[in-house]
């Protein structure tokens, strides 16, 4: 299915981002995935593996898909010191949105969420 969606994406001219929810070696999942031509490779550590274990986050693999591929990486943030941890880390892409983006004032927490990342974001 990935490789149909890469392929296809060739052909219409759009980029194709990977998701790697579900991979048992996220590393050896993105390798494959940008061999086959996938244009970013986004590590998800989802909402439910979140409420079962508040302790990790998609940083927990950041370093091993970056090292597995030289394409842009991109990953889940659950906290504005998760995404400033993944812009430290090299990432390039920031995906948030559940929990911080449901409290009484969302558009503060991503503004804070964007400068934030923004101002630590280290380039690998």
């Amino acid at each position: 299915t990935v490789l149909s969606a890469i392929n296809e994406g060739k052909k219409l001219g759009i980029g194709v981002v990977v998701d790697t929810i579900g991979s048992m070696n996220h590393a050896e999942r993105a390798r494959q995935c940008h061999a086959w031509g996938a244009d970013l490779i986004y590590i998800h550590y989802s909402a439910d593996e979140r409420r079962a274990d508040d302790t990790q986050d998609a940083t927990q693999w950041l370093e091993s898909v970056m090292a597995a591929v030289p394409g842009p990486v991109g990953l889940t943030c659950f906290t504005v010191e998760n995404g400033v941890k993944a812009a430290q880390m090299g990432a390039e892409y920031f995906v948030t949105g559940y929990p911080p983006l449901l409290g009484d004032n969302p558009l503060a927490v991503l503004t804070e969420f964007v400068q934030a990342v923004k101002s630590n974001y280290r380039p690998r």
